[in-house]
């Protein structure tokens, strides 16, 4: 990574770890100091020298609609349809230990902001498939389903799995109403919902006693944020 561009923000990557396409796109465009013409405008695309990207072949691709099965490694792997965060995207349930991979619809919880109390886990909604009544609905899903544990795109396994979706059930209502009370606020309304969504999920944050600075809760925060407002906007221009 250039000197100068290691982001704030505490999971990037360190100069000696690999560098991942979502930091990528953040530290290539946040710079922690120096002159802005020399390093945020800077772009490095990490896998400039890894070979051509192959389509896979037709006859590889197995298509998993609500109900369909694989069996792997001895164990059933169940797909369930799981709208709300995007219409493609699915659960997977483990027959061995009943555990769920949820991709992005059960939300988004960083190891960052763990604590005594568990994991803080929060709603990601952005653009363009964002449907709040599908989403609770699968939300509600993998409740009932009583899994000993979901294991999340971002990040890793959560095991409070009532909690958490407890949580993220009032989330989604949350960021309804945020997002109807700036629905006429013109060019400026997803900056304004960005700033609610901070102060309602940083708040949560310190409810679930999240103890790091208020700048480091701000950086962990910022770019799912930032995109979750667009996210809301995009859905209200949807109404």
């Amino acid at each position: 990574m250039p000197a100068g561009l290691a982001p704030s923000w505490p999971h990037a990557p360190t100069p000696d770890s690999p560098c991942t396409l979502a930091a990528f796109v953040t530290c290539s465009t946040q710079a922690s100091s120096g002159p802005r013409s020399a390093q945020s405008t800077e772009r490095r695309w990490p896998f400039e020298n890894t070979a051509p990207l192959t389509p896979v072949a037709k006859e590889r691709i197995i298509q998993t609609p609500e109900g369909s099965s694989i069996s792997l490694a001895g164990r059933t792997l169940a797909f369930w349809d799981a709208p709300g965060h995007a219409r493609h995207h699915v659960f997977i349930q483990d027959s061995q230990t009943g555990g769920i991979f949820t991709g992005d619809t059960f939300g988004i919880s960083y190891r960052e902001l763990d604590t005594p109390k568990g994991s803080f886990i929060f709603v990601t909604c952005p653009p363009t498939q964002f449907e709040p009544e599908p989403l609770k609905a699968s939300i509600e899903r993998v409740i009932g389903a009583q899994p000993p544990a979901v294991y999340l795109t971002h990040y890793s396994q959560v095991r409070d799995v009532s909690a958490a979706g407890a949580q993220l059930l009032r989330q989604v209502d949350q960021y309804v109403d945020i997002a109807m009370a700036r629905r006429d606020h013109g060019p400026e309304r997803a900056k304004a919902i960005e700033a609610d969504l901070h102060d309602l999920i940083g708040g949560q944050a310190r409810q679930m006693g999240v103890t790091l600075d208020d700048k480091t809760l701000g950086n962990v925060l910022a770019l799912d944020l930032r995109l979750n407002a667009d996210g809301l906007s995009h859905w209200l221009e949807r109404l």
